[in-house]
């Protein structure tokens, strides 16, 4: 399964619209939740890794970090709104929240 930007997940429930990061491990978008069009945040794992050895385990960690990010409530931290599997891939779905990363702050120093 390769994730082209325009696709739908979840038989329509999010679209895919932009890459925001692509790192070795997966990738994270920004993305639309269509019913609502409100925009979301879906992370998840690179679908080339699920034909090697060690997906189990990534996957099993991610579920675990994403169940571990669900309960943090702070107002610094964002919100978990969804989490699904689909073509064997976990995906998370977290709230958008436009502006500047951490990254970006500490490199314009």
């Amino acid at each position: 399964m390769k994730l082209q930007m325009g696709a739908t997940l979840q038989n329509g429930k999010y679209q895919l619209n932009q890459v925001l990061v692509q790192e070795s491990l997966g990738a994270t978008y920004l993305a639309t939740q269509t019913l609502l069009q409100q925009p979301v945040v879906i992370k998840t794992i690179d679908p080339s890794l699920q034909i090697t050895q060690t997906f189990p385990q990534l996957k099993t960690r991610f579920t675990e970090e994403t169940r571990l990010l669900a309960r943090c409530q702070h107002p610094s931290i964002v919100r978990v709104l969804d989490f699904f599997q689909e073509d064997g891939l976990p995906f998370l779905v977290m709230e958008y929240i436009p502006g500047q990363t951490l990254f970006d702050i500490f490199d314009a120093r």
